[in-house]
């Protein structure tokens, strides 16, 4: 009875030791797909649009699933009613609109509920396309998306998002054209081939935003039609502030000059340019369409008397912008030295020094991601840098002024749970799980070797009738077991009673 006893023990202990198994397994799964969600990313695009007062425009609204089957989007988009007016929302081309979405759209706002029969993993699938009407001639307009918004996993019914980046709408008026020239006598030149080379600034132009160069079909070392084309000596960005730069092109001989630029490198749908031969050109992209912080791609395009064209390679330059500082704690309040830094909204690292900070510069204000890794754990947090110098605002900065430093304090707490904390976790669960069965074992064979009847038990048979022969005190013996066990019980010869 008692070896009964010592395997029912070990057996309620092995079922509450398998219960505690699948909490634990359950929490590990649970916390995996929280990790998962950290790349999971509401976006706009573009993210800045320039767009003239009257002009029709129209913003993507994506996801970015990092990698998660997705079925389901919840968001809220805000825009500024009083700079811009909507003016229609396409759900029928966007990648969760298999039900008939929900959208409530007026008072500045966007609500939109829409899912998909097929899981969504793409890294720009499209909840929807909305088309605006500017009705601000100057400034800019934050466009924003709610904090509470929502995509559904497919595979855990969860909230998988853990992100989103806003868009931003910079409005000008239109582009006064530029008076003719008054044509000039050429002089006759005292020497054969003399011609004035001398750098003036030019007056730009601007095309129509809404009109992109498509300019992805172009390699990026440039072309030109021709051996006999303009050779572009110098290409080059001469000077650059918050709002304004100035690109110095130089020719072998006299040709007109134009410069593309925009956000995208495969739409330049902006352009400044001279219709005057010359050599060197000084070409001033203005305030109106530059923003503080902010990469610009630009081409360089040549053309001569005789129309030969050379486009030159694919450029960039970064206008300035404001200087932040970012403290990066641990658990402890201590400073992490030599961490990697990222700024995801335009990609721009820095490594902590010894106090922890990371500095970043020429960073455009508005909202930023700050993402690290620390002790296995992807960590990403929400800044905001202030426009305290109204650079959005078309207010006109001297380049040299002095840009004010913007700290942030961001202390490393869990984010993600990663798969080497899971692989960890499982590895300390089998650890624990083996320890505390071989205790178990060792504990009740113990107990068996400490029964102080274990060595005075006898085995005795079941009793049977006499047999011939048998003597009187086996006769005795056989019909005095008391009580009556069965075949094989165990029998304690010292137990009275």
């Amino acid at each position: 009875m008692q070896r009964i006893m010592i395997t029912q023990t070990i057996q309620k202990t092995l079922s509450w030791l398998l219960i505690a198994a699948l909490i634990f397994s359950s929490l590990v799964v649970w916390r995996s797909s929280v990790g998962a969600a950290a790349q999971t990313k509401l976006y706009i695009t573009p993210a800045t649009k320039t767009i003239e007062v009257g002009k029709k425009f129209f913003l993507l609204l994506r996801l970015n699933t990092g990698g998660e089957q997705v079925n389901g989007v919840d968001t809220v988009v805000n825009f500024d009613k009083s700079k811009m007016s909507l003016v229609s929302v396409n759900t029928t081309t966007g990648d969760f609109s298999d039900v008939i979405p929900v959208n409530n759209s007026g008072n500045g706002q966007i609500e939109f509920v829409g899912a998909s029969f097929s899981p969504v993993n793409k890294t720009n699938a499209i909840v929807y396309k909305a088309t605006f009407k500017a009705k601000a001639g100057s400034g800019s307009a934050d466009v924003t998306i709610s904090q509470d918004s929502i995509a559904t996993s497919a595979t855990t019914s969860e909230n998988v998002l853990s992100s989103v980046q806003y868009g931003k709408v910079v409005f000008t008026s239109p582009a006064q054209p530029a008076p003719a020239p008054t044509p000039k006598p050429k002089p006759t030149p005292t020497t054969p081939g003399d011609t004035d080379d001398s750098p003036t600034q030019e007056a730009p132009t601007t095309t129509n935003p809404d009109r992109p160069s498509d300019t992805s079909n172009i390699p990026k070392n440039g072309t030109k039609t021709s051996n006999r084309a303009p050779k572009q000596r110098v290409n080059r960005v001469k000077r650059v502030g918050f709002k304004r730069a100035i690109i110095q092109l130089q020719t072998d001989k006299p040709a007109s000059a134009t410069i593309q630029y925009g956000l995208d490198s495969d739409q330049l749908g902006l352009s400044v340019n001279s219709s005057g031969l010359k050599t060197t050109h000084d070409l001033s992209i203005d305030s109106q369409t530059l923003e503080p912080g902010r990469t610009y791609f630009y081409r360089t395009v040549s053309i001569d008397a005789s129309g030969e064209k050379t486009v030159g390679e694919l450029k960039s330059f970064v206008t300035r912008g404001y200087k932040i500082s970012v403290e990066i704690l641990d658990d402890q309040n201590q400073p992490i030295k030599n961490l990697p830094v990222t700024l995801n909204s335009e990609t721009r690292n820095a490594t902590t020094n010894n106090n922890g900070v990371a500095v970043f510069t020429d960073i455009a204000p508005g909202q930023h991601a700050i993402s690290f890794e620390h002790d296995s754990r992807r960590h990403v947090n929400q800044i905001e840098v202030s426009d305290t110098l109204g650079l959005t605002d078309g207010k006109n900065v001297a380049d040299n002024q002095n840009v004010p430093l913007q700290s942030y304090s961001i202390v490393a707490e869990f984010t993600v749970f990663t798969t080497r904390n899971v692989a960890i976790a499982a590895t300390t669960f089998v650890v624990v799980f083996l320890s505390a069965l071989t205790y178990v074992v060792a504990h009740k064979r113990t107990q068996l070797a400490n029964d102080p009847y274990r060595h005075n038990q006898i085995r005795v048979p079941s009793p049977s009738a006499p047999k011939l022969g048998d003597s009187k005190e086996d006769i005795v013996n056989q019909i005095a077991v008391e009580p009556n066990p069965s075949a094989g019980e165990v029998i304690n010869p010292n137990k009275k009673g």
